[in-house]
């Protein structure tokens, strides 16, 4: 007999409840249907596999249209993009950077009435400020609209087939596909200014599973497996004249520039036009053994992986305004302006790519052991050790590069420092990876359950866990592209926009030790091969308490060690005794002033400032210790769990969770925030070690299924077919939600000339960091969740002494309800129906979401974004 069911699920705007804020219901629908099939496979007259061979197909799709969260942006007024900032900050002339008449300090002339003349607006800034849609009044969210995902459209087939050749040996067969074409909208503009991801993506997995039963108490379990994974992310649009018709020169055709800014304002442009082919192979052997009191598990895994990256066609380059080309240079803080930069042409940092493929391979392998003793009738114990190794990642072709911190570099006076290359040849290192494999990675697990008493479970436990070192392959040298950034703190700019892309190096392979002087690379650090570490350890009690209760108390902690975060590695910062040399670090290290203070050129023929002379390896920018590891965490709870049985019909669970979360981590490598505000200061990274942005105080969590006594079996209307039908077969569930909001990450704009990565501000003594106004008192625009005075701009040329994130400075707590309605009846013996009315936010709760947390800002402490209002799902089953 075949076996199965069809569904639909759906939900579209005249379901949903207006978002906070907004006049209207987002355009938004979304169908999620699918169909499943099983039974015996049997061909009439040739073929009955009943009792011996099976076969399951499903198929799961949605459809989505439309966006649904409302976002609010900051973009300039129609008088700010014809240059007039008469209402907001100083704005300078970067024309009249000079040294000041005691040459010891760069000054400018504020543009007279805060106003840019037109004849001094740069062409192609000019022309990108054109796609900006008009609005009357500046000032921070100034601009609303939805965004969201506009467009996702999965489809996922599985197919399985389960055939027993005997008693002892069963052999099944698993192929999945999915389908997800996806556009993901994170920056509403009007195109081409609109920032997202347009994405296909395609997976497609085989397994083979063979089980054969050795004997009553063994069983060996063989798995392979292959996946295939293709992520296309094409150019945002099918125009790809845009930059020539921007007039940007120095890259070749390509859409849209994908754009950053300070200030608070939007991102622009869609920085994607890639395309990856992923394929991983796998086999795994489990051994299986019951003896005595033992369950014995022996085995061991193997993976392959191919990661195969190709940005094909042209693509769009990157730019990043700030500031500081239009600040005063002596006041960053408070003056210029980041749209003002893009007007004057003036780029902060830049970028281009033309097409290139990169073929990573890699290996993991691992070797466990697993016993769960139980020793008593009352104790059982589990002890268990694994061994696990990941391959430093090689390139096929040995088209790969990384910078050598000890290998001398002949077109830098032989200061260490020097890219190398891959591979046997001219110029190349006669190595195929640039760090040794670590095979360190064992781990030992465990635990115990003692049941103390007939209602008493005493449970601990202890883990170490390791995970994905997270390398890849650089391929500079190999790659056509190239990056450039102002070198002292936005007295020049990295390039003026109408004058194009700089030409100083080469889009073609080149293989020079010297080839990326003076701009930014990467490097591996000793232990970069080393799998990041994981320590897990929990102890608790159950409890029950009579028959219809049941109690639970555990702690719960783990410590990471040397887990994955770049950005709290920076070894090319200038050492900060140097800001005792002010604005002498912004000169040229060939200067009069430079050279009366003693400053050194580091090697003949260098060219840059007093702050990149200093720098311990002058010849480069910014460098990257790729997936260094060098986050750490601490987290420890508690958590409580109640359980009450009320008859047969009502079940509730109360789960409290209270908890802290500390370390080293950046919020964007938590996959949690757009904002890194860690390593202020490379020499003293301790002072980084604050409340995590993912940490949630307390969190409280209610559910509950409730089945209505009505209906056949049940207290109150259980007589007669019509009755039963109409009212029995109903359940309610709910799932309720409140908890702490989430720490904020405070941080303000780097005026510091040293390369550090980023810059906070100083906390004001006594102050009250938090307005404590709740989502309900909060009025857009006006409000703010963060107190201004409670922070100040640091003193010039020091650092502010503010943590990255306090505990009790966090966004608006979450509280949500979600609740559903199911409807069950039977038609026949073979026939079942179930009806949903799924209610998500049930009560329309609202808060407000993604806080500017940049004392820089005009919008400081002020939200840019609602959640979710109610939206309402309905659905029907059919079970066969």
């Amino acid at each position: 007999m075949l076996h199965g069911s069809l569904y639909e699920y759906l939900r579209n705007t005249d379901l949903n409840a207006r978002p906070h804020g907004s006049a209207v219901t987002p355009p938004t629908h979304q169908n999620e249907f699918g169909v499943t099939i099983g039974g015996p496979i049997v061909v009439p007259h040739v073929y009955d596999g009943h009792n011996r061979s099976f076969f399951f197909f499903s198929f799961g799709g949605s459809r989505k249209s439309g966006v649904d969260s409302l976002q609010l942006l900051t973009v300039p007024s129609t008088a700010e993009l014809g240059g007039d900032f008469s209402g907001g900050a100083t704005v300078y002339d970067p024309q009249t950077t000079r040294l000041d008449p005691t040459g010891t300090r760069y000054i400018r002339d504020p543009f007279p009435g805060n106003k840019i003349p037109s004849y001094r607006l740069d062409a192609v800034g000019k022309a990108i400020a054109a796609y900006y849609p008009q609005v009357a009044k500046g000032g921070a969210n100034n601009y609303s609209a939805y965004a969201g995902e506009k467009l996702l459209n999965p489809d996922i087939y599985t197919f399985k087939i389960d055939h027993q050749f005997a008693v002892a040996h069963r052999l099944s067969l698993t192929l999945v596909t999915n389908n997800i074409p996806r556009f993901r909208v994170d920056s509403a503009l009007p195109a081409p200014l609109t920032a997202g991801i347009l994405q296909t993506a395609i997976t497609k997995t085989a397994r083979v599973n063979y089980d054969w039963i050795i004997s009553a108490n063994k069983l060996n379990s063989i798995a392979v497996g292959y996946n295939r994974f293709v992520d296309s992310q094409p150019p945002p649009s099918e125009d790809t004249d845009q930059i020539p018709k921007l007039g940007l020169g120095g890259i070749g055709g390509g859409t849209f520039p994908a754009i950053t800014f300070t200030n608070g304002y939007a991102t622009a442009g869609v920085n994607t036009a890639q395309r990856s082919v992923d394929n991983s192979f796998q086999m795994k052997d489990t051994f299986s053994w019951a003896f005595a009191s033992h369950s014995l598990r022996l085995g061991g895994e193997f993976r392959r992986t191919q990661l195969n990256d190709i940005v094909p066609g042209v693509t769009q380059g990157t730019l990043g305004f700030s500031n500081k080309e239009t600040a005063d240079p002596n006041s960053l803080s408070n003056t210029g302006d980041a749209i003002a930069s893009l007007l004057l042409g003036q780029v902060d940092t830049g970028g281009i790519q033309e097409p290139f493929e990169i073929a990573t391979r890699r290996s993991y392998g691992g070797l466990f052991a697993q016993d769960d003793w139980k020793a008593t009738h009352r104790l059982t114990l589990n002890v268990g050790v694994r061994w696990e190794y990941q391959t430093v990642p090689s390139e096929v072709a040995n088209r790969s590069s990384m910078i050598s911190l000890t290998t001398p570099n002949p077109t830098a006076g032989n200061i260490p420092g020097a890219l190398i290359f891959a591979g046997t040849g001219p110029r190349r290192s006669g190595q195929s990876t640039f760090a040794p494999n670590d095979f360190s990675a064992v781990s030992g697990r465990v635990g115990f359950a003692y049941q103390a008493t007939p209602s008493t479970v005493l449970r601990a436990g202890y883990g170490l866990f390791y995970s994905d070192n997270e390398l890849t392959i650089v391929g500079t040298g190999f790659l056509p592209q190239a990056s450039f950034t102002t070198t002292n703190n936005g007295v020049t700019p990295a390039f003026v926009l109408q004058s194009g892309y700089p030409q100083n190096g080469s889009l073609q392979p080149t293989l020079s030790p010297g080839l990326i002087n003076g701009q930014a690379g990467t490097y591996y650090q000793p232990n970069v091969a080393a799998l990041p570490r994981l320590q897990e350890w929990t102890a608790g009690v159950q409890q029950s308490l009579g028959k219809k209760w049941l109690f639970e108390m555990d702690y719960i902690g783990n410590h990471g060690s040397r887990l994955v975060d770049p950005q709290m590695a920076n070894i090319n910062q200038v050492n900060p005794a140097y800001l005792s040399l002010g604005s002498l670090l912004t000169q040229q290290a060939s200067s009069a002033a430079a050279q009366a203070a003693g400053i050194k050129l580091p090697y003949s023929g260098f060219s840059g400032t007093v702050a990149q002379a200093l720098r311990p390896f002058p010849q480069y920018q910014t460098l990257t210790a790729q997936s260094a590891k060098a986050g750490a965490s601490i987290y420890n709870a508690m958590q409580v769990m109640l359980r009450r049985q009320f008859g047969s019909n009502l079940t509730l669970n109360i789960n409290y969770t209270y908890s802290k979360n500390m370390g080293y981590s950046s919020p964007t490598y938590e996959g949690f925030d757009s904002v890194d505000n860690v390593l202020q200061n490379a020499y003293n990274p301790a002072a980084e070690w604050s409340v995590l942005p993912s940490d949630v105080r307390h969190a409280l969590v209610l559910n509950y299924i409730y089945a209505l006594p009505f209906g056949h079996g049940q207290q109150f209307l259980n007589r007669g077919r019509f009755i039963n039908a109409v009212a029995g077969g109903w359940s309610l569930t709910g799932v309720h939600r409140y908890q702490s909001g989430f720490p904020l990450s405070i941080l303000t704009n780097n005026t510091l000339p040293i390369f550090n990565r980023v810059l906070r501000p100083s906390k004001v003594a006594g102050v009250d960091a938090a307005t404590h106004v709740s989502a309900g008192g909060y009025i857009p625009g006006v409000s703010r969740r963060i107190n201004p005075a409670a922070f100040a701009q640091p003193a010039a040329f020091t650092f502010g002494n503010a943590a990255p994130s306090y505990g009790d400075l966090t966004s608006f707590p979450v509280f949500t309800e979600d609740l559903a309605a199911v409807k069950r009846f039977q038609v026949g013996d073979h026939l079942g129906w179930e009806l949903y009315g799924q209610f998500f936010n049930a009560f329309n709760h609202h808060r407000y979401t993604l806080i500017d947390t940049n004392l820089s800002d005009a919008g400081f402490g002020q939200a840019s974004s609602v959640s979710q209002p109610r939206y309402i799902q309905l659905g029907a089953r059919m079970q066969f």
